[in-house]
């Protein structure tokens, strides 16, 4: 008896320690398999991907970490892309990069937040909560929508935000008041295709079946569905108006009254269009050209106005109908169906008033209301990659697709 005690309790360690490697090894496999770190996310043709850094952010950004960043910072965005991975309980962050293009995409558990009621709920008189404003969805991914944070960031010391040239983008997958959710955020400096194609790459379906409450919104064969129309840009957005007014006022650039005021306008984002700068200051006769360019959103409507303004005021000696219809062409609002008769050759116009009046836009589309049908074509590699019938419903393309 006293020999096999101690070879029972050989044989109870030899156990345990069996037991303990085998569930180790189990727990281990558990939480590979559901690290979100472990996710596997293959690029778009011609890009790279790799675990983020600092740096990665620093050069979307053209900013710096700072940990002690105040809350609307861009610092505050690259903090919490600073996160540890590979734990059941942690996220992940990858960088996409294509030459100067990049990408970062932070995957991470957020918390369980419950609804506080208050009193005022309990008898009725709470106010009633946020709805989600449609001009801020950029796409719906899955079926949730992805949510185009304002191109600001907030500066100490400054009455106002400051315009950034980065974009930034997040979606929550599941309802913090019922249970954890999976919170979703991308920061990059490129293209609306190249966006798309990355998010139509990330497995929705995946990280909502790792949620306690799976989000019953998803839809994974729903893709990737963008709210303006097919096919998306490959080239990255030009600089909002807000940031190259930064850029001019950062050069030295100053201008007589009342443009330097207006400049600072634009910069504070209070003017953001040409019309918008054109009703508070209808003189554009006087506006600075490079002002013009601050402004100019690719069409060529807002130089077609400015240059009406201009020869109106030339002092040459216009006919009766020329003047009309410069002063059409620079009014706020006006379209070539405005000056249909015109444009018909109808009257006697000169040349160069007339290539003025065919670069406003042709006219408001007949009968176009809220929910518009649109037949789009293909997205570059990776977004909706069939032809498709869609319908914008709350600002949000939905659409059926082929096969996805």
């Amino acid at each position: 008896m006293r020999i096999l005690l101690p070879l029972y309790g050989l044989l109870i360690v030899v156990f345990a320690v069996g037991f303990v490697y085998v569930f180790k090894a189990g727990l281990d496999h558990y939480v590979a398999s559901n690290s979100l770190a472990e996710m596997q996310i293959d690029p778009p043709d011609g890009w790279t991907v790799r675990p983020y850094q600092l740096a990665d952010g620093a050069v979307i950004t053209g900013s710096d970490v700072d940990p002690a960043a105040a809350i609307g910072t861009t610092a505050t965005i690259l903090n919490s892309f600073d996160i540890p991975t590979g734990g059941l309980k942690e996220g992940a962050v990858k960088t996409f990069q294509r030459d100067n293009e990049m990408l970062a995409l932070r995957l991470e558990r957020g918390p369980h937040e419950p609804k506080r009621v208050s009193l005022a709920d309990r008898l009725g008189y709470g106010t009633p909560e946020e709805t989600l404003d449609p001009d801020t969805v950029f796409a719906t991914v899955a079926g949730l929508p992805l949510i185009a944070h304002p191109r600001e960031s907030i500066v100490e010391g400054m009455p106002a935000p400051r315009p950034v040239n980065y974009r930034y983008f997040t979606m929550t997958i599941g309802d913090k008041t019922i249970d954890e959710v999976m919170e979703v955020a991308v920061l990059t400096n490129s293209s609306d295709a190249a966006l798309v194609a990355i998010l139509d790459r990330v497995d929705i379906a995946f990280l909502n079946e790792r949620l306690p409450t799976p989000d019953t919104r998803v839809m994974a064969s729903a893709g990737v569905l963008t709210r303006d129309a097919l096919p998306l840009s490959d080239v990255p957005p030009r600089p909002t108006p807000a940031y190259r007014a930064l850029e001019l006022l950062a050069s030295g650039q100053s201008f007589d009254a009342p443009w330097g005021e207006a400049l600072a306008q634009i910069r504070d984002g209070q003017i953001t269009s040409f019309e918008e700068l054109q009703t508070r200051y209808p003189r554009i006769d006087t506006l600075p050209y490079a002002l013009l360019e601050v402004l100019e959103d690719g069409s060529q409507t807002s130089t077609a106005r400015y240059y009406a303004r201009i020869l109106s005021n030339s002092g040459r000696a216009w006919s009766g109908h020329e003047f009309h219809v410069l002063s059409t062409i620079a009014e706020v609002g006006s379209t070539q169906a405005d000056l249909n008769e015109y444009l018909a050759g109808q009257y006697d116009v000169a040349a160069e008033v007339l290539a003025l009046a065919k670069r406003l836009p042709e006219g408001p589309a007949p009968g176009a209301t809220p929910a518009q049908v649109v037949q789009s074509g293909v997205v570059p590699t990776g977004g909706l990659r069939n032809a498709a019938t869609c319908v914008l419903e709350n600002g949000v393309r939905r659409c059926t697709v082929g096969s996805n």
